[in-house]
């Protein structure tokens, strides 16, 4: 367990907050821009802690719900889009900067 221990210390592996305070005034997009970063947060977490397993069942549960998160990830930008439309034309934007069209 040692050994382990010092590899999350130096990598920050375990540096989801664990507690959120939420003023009482926010809004949907940004509740929804919390969700995807926790997500991604959770898919960096089990992917990482994925290389550092030798248990072959272990690594092949935290690859597959590192999956699951990029569907959530799916699931709230979908939404994000209904709250800020602008988020959408950014992504097409994006895409078009990327590879010249859409």
């Amino acid at each position: 367990m040692k050994k382990y221990k010092s590899k999350f210390i130096k990598e920050e592996v375990l540096s989801v907050p664990t507690e959120i305070v939420l003023d009482e005034n926010i809004t949907d997009e940004a509740i929804l821009r919390m969700c995807i970063s926790a997500e991604q947060s959770a898919i960096n977490l089990y992917n990482t802690l994925a290389k550092h397993t030798t248990n072959p069942k272990l690594k092949t549960i935290l690859k597959d719900i590192a999956r699951e998160e990029k569907v959530h990830i799916g699931e709230f930008w979908s939404t994000l889009q209904d709250v800020d439309w602008e988020e959408l034309q950014a992504f097409i934007d994006g895409q078009v900067e990327v590879n010249g069209k859409v």
